[in-house]
């Protein structure tokens, strides 16, 4: 089978990742890197459009960000001063790759735009440096007030905000929401009518209420096919993606088993997360092809959950105590991670206890009991939607691929990017390397300047310090920042002795 990607933006998550999964006999084309965008630069949409003119022709399926195709990427997409016209002609396109190659398959995604809690532009237009937490907060009020749950107070607190933001501003975010979602029911509409045979609507970062909610509002009483789905997560939508078209392909429907850490953790909102964790792992496994079923014993792959009875951003030693320690169970974690491997389950841990990086406490435990490696798949990196897909969509391809080789590599990649760096070398960085030397973890001295240097000096070294079960396996690392900042970097990895 062949399957052409073209991914969200050309972070790692998007572009490399989906590379590296456990195939075995399948064939994964993805976006060169030259077409795509760089951050707030769009990707080349003309060139975008004639690479898959030019290779659709003998492939089964075609994965596609529709931001990309529509905006030339996640970030353009909340930048961008296009008209509505110039949109819907970019997403039509799609109708003539359909005449190209008839009996393709085409998977769509086209996220909503998030209205992030800060007052930092990065990835924002340039105002959302002084007006962003401000925004967040009138959105939330808009949408209370829009459901008649608005107290007085934050009536008053709402025409506040409004004086204190100029209209040539707040007008300009609400304009491009506005065409966003005229793009987006535009989109649905051709699923509708049979342009895409399945369609995805990511929420990229979002909270209970806020300008978010309210897009998600308008956009489900639009849709008249219920069976679209609509949860947080963005990053992780092309190898889930991936995995369904694999199992498709396949004709496979992987029965689920999903064991948490705490008996309280299904119930958890996670942070940049607008519903419980359950409803999101359950979503993700629709997305990927599977069916959850009750019975360990019944399931082809165990979904292990590492949450406590909340998710605290950075919490405090005293703020881990309840939900960490006493409302979480890590013996009977391991043990039952154990009993599943010994039953010959494909086993995946989604390390979903801390925002954006993995809990040190259970990987030590998994490291003192030498299971790292024993484990079929893991994550711990951003947020839980993107670890819960990153884990399903690896261990669902290797439930068919069996590509134990390439899935070893995958698993070690994991573990020296979201344990190595994101938990350790990232904020070393940070600190040492950015800061020290009169930058920051926005803005680093270049791609492959000293501060990646250092962070790979540092990588190199705690890895193989702590987790030398894993780090015996690599040769050699090349990193490289593509984004020119700390959060995320490049691992391409070197292996050795890998059988």
């Amino acid at each position: 089978m062949k399957i052409l990607l073209v991914p969200l933006d050309d972070r790692p998550c998007n572009l490399y990742f989906p590379k590296i999964l456990p195939y075995k006999k399948e064939e994964v084309l993805i976006t060169p890197k030259h077409i795509m965008g760089n951050k707030k630069r769009s990707a080349k949409i003309n060139e975008l459009k004639l690479w898959i003119k030019e290779n659709i022709i003998d492939c089964d399926y075609l994965i596609i960000s529709l931001d990309t195709l529509i905006y030339g990427g996640l970030i353009p997409s909340r930048l961008h001063h296009s008209s509505l016209e110039e949109l819907i002609f970019n997403l039509d396109y799609i109708k003539e790759i359909k005449e190209l190659n008839p009996k393709l398959k085409i998977y769509g995604f086209l996220t909503i735009m998030r209205t992030p809690n800060s007052n930092f532009n990065g990835e924002e237009p340039t105002y959302y440096a002084k007006y962003g937490k401000m925004i967040f907060r009138i959105g939330q009020l808009l949408n209370k007030q829009k459901i008649n749950i608005i107290t007085e107070a934050e009536n008053k607190e709402l025409i506040t905000l409004k004086k204190k933001v100029p209209s040539k501003v707040i007008n300009d975010y609400i304009d491009r929401r506005i065409i966003n979602m005229k793009v987006l029911r535009h989109a649905y509409d051709m699923y509708v009518d049979g342009v895409f045979d399945y369609f995805y609507i990511p929420q990229d970062d979002s909270s209970p209420f806020g300008f978010t909610r309210i897009d998600q509002m308008e956009i489900k009483e639009y849709m008249k096919d219920k069976d679209v789905l609509l949860f947080p997560g963005a990053d992780e939508v092309g190898m889930v993606m991936i995995a369904r078209a694999i199992n498709d392909y396949y004709q496979i429907s992987p029965k689920i088993y999903v064991h948490y850490a705490s008996s309280m953790g299904a119930y958890v909102i996670p942070c940049f997360e607008d519903r419980m964790i359950d409803l999101t792992i359950n979503s993700q496994i629709t997305s990927i092809g599977g069916i959850r079923v009750e019975s360990v014993t019944g399931a082809d792959i165990v979904l292990m959950v590492n949450i406590g009875s909340a998710m605290i951003y950075f919490p405090t030693a005293e703020e881990r105590i309840i939900p960490y320690d006493i409302n979480r169970n890590l013996s009977e974690f391991i043990s039952f991670l154990k009993y599943a491997k010994s039953l010959e389950k494909i086993v995946g841990l989604a390390d979903v206890a801390d925002p954006v990086f993995s809990d040190l406490e259970l990987v030590n435990l998994l490291n003192n009991h030498h299971l790292l490696l024993e484990i079929d798949g893991y994550a711990g990196w951003n947020t839980a939607s993107n670890t819960v897909g990153t884990v399903l969509a690896e261990t669902s391809i290797l439930n068919i691929t069996k590509n134990k080789k390439a899935n070893k590599k995958f698993l070690i990649h994991r573990y020296y990017d979201d344990v190595g760096y994101c938990s350790h070398a990232r904020g070393w960085t940070d600190v040492n390397a950015a800061l020290a030397r009169g930058y920051s973890e926005g803005k680093l001295d270049g791609k492959n300047g000293t501060c990646v240097a250092m962070a790979r000096g540092e990588l190199m070294d705690y890895m193989e310090k702590m987790y030398p079960d894993v780090s015996k396996y690599v040769k050699d690392i090349k990193v490289s920042s593509p984004w020119n900042r700390t959060f995320e970097m490049q691992f391409n990895i070197k292996y050795k002795n890998i059988k």
